[in-house]
C-alpha cells in the first residue's frame, strides 16, 4: 500500500518553486521531423501525444479540474494513458497579473494556496517536467473571454503581445520539458468579410500572420533558442490562394495553410513546426461534411489546406486541435474523427495535440468524462491505435483496422525529458508503502519507508521539530509513489532554547541517528568505521520554498561507538553538506575553499563549496556550496566529503579512522532567533543510497595521521582536542599543506570540436575540453571548424566571436577543471554561405500538378561534389514551355533569360557533399 500520514499540528501554507537553471536540451526540426539534443550530445527523434489541458486562457487563470482533483494527480493520469505532451493555453493576465486564480479545491491542492497564476503555471510545468512530460505553451487568448482575430486589440498593441511572450520566454526557458511556443491560437476573421477583419496571409502586412510570427518567433528565441516556435495557420490568407481551390474558404480557424508555398514564413528552418487546427461536424458543419463522398473526400481536402505542407514542402506539420463528442452530439463525428486517425496513420502524423484533457469544452468534450476521473474509452482507443502505431506496439495495418494493444504506448524513436549524461542514470521511483510508528510523549513523528517493497526499510521520514515547544499551526510529512512531500505553516513559535538559531530539521535518513535507535539499512552499511567506509552514491530530486532562514543539507554523524540511543558526545563529529541556503550560515566560521564532484541536473559539475567549522558542544563542519541551489537533481559520492573530513577536522587521521559513520540524512534546518512563524515546503523524489559510485572520491593517501587546513580556528574549535593532539598538528608541516586551497588560474586549453550534424545550411557540433596541467584552472578554449560559421544557440560554454572561429568559457557550472578533468559543450550555427563557392549541381525535376496553361514543379537538388557548395540550378525554358514563373518557394530566381537559374534560400543554401534539398515554382506555358 502507498502511506501518507499526518504529525503534528494541520494547516495549509503557499508554496512557490523557483526552477533551477538547467541546461535545458535544443529542440530542432531536421526535415519533417522534430528531434531533441541533450546538452551530452545524444540526438533523439521526437513524437508528441499531447493533450490540451486548458484553463489558463479563460477568467479562471488556471488549469480547470482543480475544483475537482489534485494537478498532480492529473499529471499521473495523463502519463498513465500514453501522453507524453501538454499543450498549455494561457492569456495575458495569467502571465502579467497577479492576485489570485479561482475555482481551485485547495482541500485537494494544498500547495497551490496562495500562488499567483504564473506560479501555479510553473509548477505545473514544473511537475510535469519531473514525469517526463512535455509542455508547449500557447498563448490563446489575449484578454482570457474569447479568441481575437488578430494578435493585436485596440488596447494591446503587437508590442504588448511580443513583450508578453518575451516574459514567457524568460519564465520557462530553463525548464527541460519545454518545447517551446505556439504563437498565437487561431488567427481568423469574418468569413463575410475574410480579408478586412482579421488576419491574412500574403495579403496586407497590417495582417499577415506570416510576417507577424516571424517578427515574434524571432524575439522569443533570442530569449529561448533552444526551443521551437509552432506557427499556426489562419482561417483565410489571401483573394488568390484561397480562390485557387473550391474549399479554400472552408478551412477551420487556424487551420489554413494553403499560402505557404508562396509566403513561408521566413523563421529558421531548424525551429520550425507549422500546426494546424482541423475539427468535424461537432463544432460546425461544413459544405463537405455533406458530400456524397464523405469521409473519402476529406484526405484530399486535409491536404491541401496543410498536408502538402509536410508532403511536397517538406516541412514538419503538427495539428495542434483537433477532436469533437465522438457520438454525443453529431454521428458523423466519429466517422470523422476515425478518418482523421486513418489519415494520421497512412501520412505518418505521429505527433499531435488533441483537443482536449478537459470534458467541459462544449462543442468537443474531452477525454476526461464530466466527473474529470473518467475515461471516454471509445474515443481514447481511437487515438490510442495512432499512439500505438507510432510506438511500434501494432503495425500500420492493425492500427487502421482498430487493433490496439494492452501496453501504454511510448516513443520508442524518441526520449522522454532526461538528465542522463555520460553512462549516469538517475534512479528510478519506487512504488514501495510506508509504515506509520506510534510515537511515545517527546518522540517525534517518525515512520519507516521500504519504498521498493522487499520487506526492508529503505530509510525513515521524521518531522524533527527539535528545538519547538509549541505553536499554532500543522507540520506534516508524507511519502507516497517514491516522493516525500514536507509542508508546515507554524506561528506564535516559542522555543525549547530561547535565542537559538535552528528550530527543527525536518529529514529523512539511512541508517541511524545517535539518539533514537531507529534504523534503515537495507544496504547493511552503517554503522561503518570511517577507515572502512566505501564508495556510497547519494542521489536526490529536490525543490524547496520558505518565508524564513532555512537550509537544505544532507548530514552524517561521525561518533567514538556505536551509540543508537545514547545520544551525541563531546568528542563526535557533525558533517552537513549544504546544497541550499537563504538567512543561515554554519556554525563556526569559514576556514577554506574546496572543489567536489557532484552531478548536478546531469551534469558532471566541479562544485565549488565553503568549508566551515566551529565547536557546538561537539565538533561541526560543513560543506555548504557556493551556489544555493532552490532546485535540482544532484548525485555525489558521499565518501568525498568523508575524505575531505580528515583534512578539516581538528581530530586527526588515527583518531577519525576508529570512529563511526552512523547515518546518512537530508533535510531542511529553519529558523531564527527571532523567527516566530514560518511557512516551509520541500519536495525530494528519486532519492537513494547506492554502495559504489563512478563519481571520484577525495581519499588523501598521505600516510601523516595528522593532516589539518590552515590553522583558522575559534577557540571553542581548538578545545575539541587535547593540547598535545593540537600540538602536533599545528607543527605538522605536511598537515598543513593537505589543507591548503589551490587558487584555480585562467587557462586557455586545447579542445577537440565533433560535427554532430550536419544539414547544409547548418550544423550542431560538441567540443570536450581537457585539464593536462597539473593545477586547477577556469579554462578557455578556442574552436575552429574549417570554414567561417555563426553560432545560433549554445549549451555548456559562453562563446564570443574570434577570427573564423569562436572563443568559449565555461558556464558557472563547469567552468573550473581540476587536473586530468574534462567536460563537453555544444553548439548548433549556420555556415558562413558567402565563404562557399557557388556551384552548379545535379537536379531532377517533377511535375507534380499540370493544367493547360501552367504547372508546379518539385526539383530535387543534389550535390555530387565533394565539397561543401552554395548551390546553383540551371533549368532552360525551352524544356518545359515555361513563359513566366508565378510563385517559387525554397529557393531564389537569380536569372529568367532563356535559362532559369534558381539558388537557394537562406536556410538551405549551402549544401554538404553529398547532400539533397529541394525547391519548387508554379509557371505559366
Amino acid at each position: 500500500m502507498n502511506s501518507n500520514f499526518t504529525v503534528l499540528l494541520f494547516g495549509m501554507m503557499g508554496l512557490l518553486v523557483i526552477h533551477s537553471s538547467a541546461i535545458a536540451p535544443n529542440y530542432f526540426v531536421n526535415g519533417t521531423e522534430v528531434y531533441v539534443q541533450y546538452p551530452n550530445g545524444t540526438i533523439q527523434h521526437l513524437k508528441l501525444y499531447g493533450v490540451n489541458w486548458f484553463g489558463f486562457e479563460t477568467p479562471d487563470r488556471v488549469v480547470h479540474g482543480l475544483w475537482s482533483r489534485n494537478y498532480r494527480d492529473m499529471l499521473d493520469q495523463i502519463k498513465s494513458l500514453g501522453f507524453n505532451a501538454i499543450r498549455l493555453p494561457f492569456c495575458r493576465a495569467s502571465i502579467r497579473q497577479g492576485g489570485l486564480p479561482t475555482t481551485i479545491d485547495y482541500s485537494k491542492n494544498l500547495d497551490l494556496v496562495g500562488l499567483s497564476p504564473l506560479q501555479i503555471m510553473k509548477k505545473i510545468v514544473a511537475e510535469a517536467e519531473a514525469r517526463g512530460i512535455y509542455v508547449l505553451l500557447d498563448y490563446h487568448r489575449i484578454g482570457c473571454n474569447y479568441i481575437e482575430p488578430l494578435w493585436y486589440t485596440q488596447d494591446y498593441p503587437e508590442s504588448d503581445f511580443i513583450e508578453t511572450w518575451r516574459i514567457v520566454a524568460r519564465e520557462f526557458k530553463n525548464f527541460s520539458n519545454v518545447i517551446g511556443a505556439d504563437l498565437k491560437n487561431e488567427p481568423h476573421s469574418n468569413g463575410n468579410a475574410p480579408y478586412t477583419t482579421g488576419s491574412t496571409w500574403g495579403h496586407n502586412p497590417t495582417t499577415d500572420w506570416n510576417l507577424a510570427a516571424e517578427r515574434i518567433g524571432n524575439v522569443i528565441l533570442q530569449e529561448a533558442p533552444h526551443w521551437l516556435i509552432f506557427v499556426e495557420g489562419t482561417y483565410a490568407t489571401n483573394p488568390t490562394t484561397d480562390s485557387s481551390y473550391q474549399y479554400g474558404l472552408n478551412a477551420w480557424w487556424g487551420g489554413n495553410l494553403m499560402a505557404v508555398r508562396d509566403y513561408p514564413v521566413n523563421l529558421p528552418a531548424n525551429k520550425l513546426v507549422y500546426s494546424p487546427h482541423v475539427y468535424g461536424p461537432d463544432v460546425y458543419q461544413q459544405p463537405y461534411f455533406s458530400d456524397p463522398n464523405f469521409p473519402n473526400n476529406l484526405p484530399q481536402i486535409w491536404y491541401r489546406h496543410f498536408g502538402y505542407v509536410k508532403d511536397e514542402l517538406g516541412k514538419p506539420v503538427i495539428i495542434g486541435e483537433f477532436g469533437g463528442k465522438y457520438g454525443e452530439h453529431d454521428p458523423k463525428d466519429v466517422t470523422w474523427q476515425k478518418a482523421i486517425v486513418d489519415w494520421m496513420i497512412l501520412n505518418d502524423y505521429c505527433s499531435f495535440f488533441y483537443w482536449s484533457w478537459n470534458p467541459n469544452s462544449g462543442d468537443t468534450g474531452g477525454i476526461l468524462a464530466d466527473d474529470w476521473n473518467s475515461v471516454k474509452t471509445a474515443k481514447y482507443n481511437n487515438l490510442k491505435r495512432l499512439m500505438d502505431y507510432c510506438s511500434g506496439l501494432v503495425s500500420k495495418q492493425d492500427a487502421l483496422a482498430g487493433v490496439i494493444s494492452n501496453t501504454t504506448p511510448s516513443n520508442t524513436t524518441s526520449s522522454q525529458p532526461s538528465n542522463t549524461t555520460n553512462n549516469t542514470t538517475a534512479p528510478s521511483q519506487p512504488s514501495g508503502s510506508g509504515v506509520l510508528i506510534n510515537y511515545p510523549q517527546e518522540r517525534w513523528p517518525s515512520a519507516y519507508i521500504d519504498s521498493d517493497g522487499n520487506g526492508r526499510y529503505d530509510f525513515v521520514m521524521e518531522v524533527n521539530p527539535w528545538n519547538i515547544q509549541s505553536s499554532r499551526g500543522y507540520a506534516r510529512m508524507c511519502y507516497e509513489n517514491g516522493v516525500i512531500r514536507y509542508d508546515q505553516d507554524l506561528s506564535d513559535i516559542i522555543l525549547i532554547s530561547p535565542g537559538s538559531w535552528v528550530h527543527g530539521y525536518p529529514e529523512i535518513f539511512v541508517g541511524n541517528k545517535p539518539w533514537n535507535g531507529m534504523l534503515a539499512d537495507e544496504l547493511n552499511v552503517f554503522p561503518k568505521r570511517m577507515s572502512e567506509f566505501p564508495d556510497m552514491t547519494v542521489n536526490l530530486t529536490y525543490s524547496i520554498y520558505t518565508d524564513g532562514p532555512v537550509n537544505l543539507a544532507f548530514e552524517t554523524w561521525i561518533t567514538d561507538a556505536y551509540r543508537p540511543t545514547s545520544g551525541v558526545a563531546s568528542g563526535d563529529v557533525e558533517v552537513m553538506i549544504w546544497f541550499y541556503y537563504n538567512g543561515l550560515n554554519p556554525a563556526g566560521s569559514k576556514i577554506g575553499d574546496i572543489v567536489v564532484p557532484v552531478y548536478v541536473n546531469g551534469v558532471l559539475t566541479n562544485m565549488e563549496f565553503e568549508v566551515w567549522r566551529g565547536y557546538i558542544g561537539w565538533e561541526y563542519i560543513a560543506f555548504r556550496s557556493k551556489t544555493p541551489m532552490v532546485a535540482a537533481t544532484v548525485s555525489f559520492n558521499f565518501k568525498a566529503f568523508l575524505d575531505l573530513t580528515y583534512q578539516y577536522s581538528t581530530k586527526s587521521r588515527a583518531q577519525l579512522e576508529t570512529m563511526y559513520v552512523q547515518d546518512i540524512e537530508v533535510g531542511t534546518e529553519y529558523g531564527s532567533p527571532s523567527t516566530t512563524a514560518q511557512k516551509l515546503f520541500y519536495n525530494f523524489s528519486k532519492f537513494s543510497v547506492e554502495l559504489g559510485s563512478t563519481i571520484p572520491s577525495l581519499n588523501n593517501s598521505s600516510n601523516d595521521s595528522n593532516t589539518s587546513p590552515p590553522s583558522n580556528n575559534n577557540s571553542s574549535g581548538s578545545n575539541n582536542n587535547s593540547s598535545s593532539n593540537n600540538s602536533s598538528n599545528n607543527n605538522s608541516s605536511s598537515g598543513g599543506s593537505n589543507g591548503n586551497v589551490v587558487t584555480p588560474v585562467n587557462q586557455n586549453l586545447p579542445s577537440t570540436a565533433r560535427i554532430t550534424s550536419d544539414w547544409g545550411s547548418g550544423f550542431c557540433a560538441e567540443v570536450t575540453v581537457t585539464n593536462n596541467l597539473n593545477t586547477p584552472v577556469y579554462w578557455s578554449t578556442y574552436v575552429e571548424l574549417g570554414m567561417p560559421f555563426t553560432i545560433n544557440n549554445a549549451w555548456n560554454a559562453n562563446p564570443t566571436p574570434s577570427g573564423s572561429g569562436y572563443e568559449f568559457t565555461g558556464a558557472h557550472w563547469n567552468n573550473l577543471l581540476n587536473p586530468g578533468q574534462s567536460t563537453s559543450f555544444g553548439f548548433c550555427g549556420s555556415w558562413n554561405a558567402d565563404s562557399v563557392s557557388t556551384t552548379e549541381v545535379s537536379y531532377t525535376l517533377t511535375i507534380t500538378s499540370d493544367w493547360s496553361s501552367g504547372f508546379c514543379a518539385k526539383v530535387d537538388v543534389h550535390n555530387q561534389h565533394s565539397q561543401r557548395v552554395t548551390w546553383q540550378v540551371t533549368i532552360p525554358r525551352s524544356n518545359y514551355g515555361i513563359a513566366t514563373i508565378n510563385s517559387n518557394w525554397n529557393s531564389e530566381l537569380v536569372s529568367s533569360g532563356s535559362n532559369l537559374v534558381f539558388r537557394g534560400a537562406s536556410w538551405n543554401r549551402v549544401l554538404a557533399p553529398g547532400a539533397s534539398t529541394d525547391f519548387g515554382f508554379c509557371a505559366s506555358r
